[in-house]
């Protein structure tokens, strides 16, 4: 059992390494960012499974504010990437970074002011 433990802790020792190489700290702030978002929304699940859905708009707007903002957020990570601009296929080339942000902002802007007012 140790032997396999051993592997498994060599792999994940690889991989966080290289991905600690390979990704700038901006970048893994985002990833941290989605991340979040995720245990937020498995937290809302569960209590959703333990407590009941009584304020049913306000559980889903919730749930689809982070779903929304992880989705905007994957988005923004896939403009600063430096390895998706040098691409030729790069659809985002003539975007400035700070067009990104802005754009992002402005995007969580809509998706808060939506869930808002679905909430009622």
């Amino acid at each position: 059992m140790s032997a396999a433990e051993l592997k498994i802790s060599d792999v994940w020792k690889a991989l966080t390494e290289g991905y600690k190489s390979r990704v700038p700290p901006e970048l893994r702030l985002l990833d941290l960012y989605v991340i979040l978002l995720g245990v937020i929304l498995s937290l809302i699940a569960v209590y959703a499974a333990l407590v009941g859905t009584y304020p049913f708009n306000a559980l889903l707007a919730a749930g689809f504010c982070i779903v929304g903002s992880a989705i905007l957020t994957v988005g923004l990570r896939m403009q600063l990437d430096a390895r998706s601009r040098v691409d030729k296929r790069n659809r985002w080339e003539q975007n400035t970074l700070e067009y990104a942000y802005v754009g992002w902002l402005l995007c969580h802007l809509v998706l808060f002011l939506t869930a808002t007012n679905f909430m009622g």
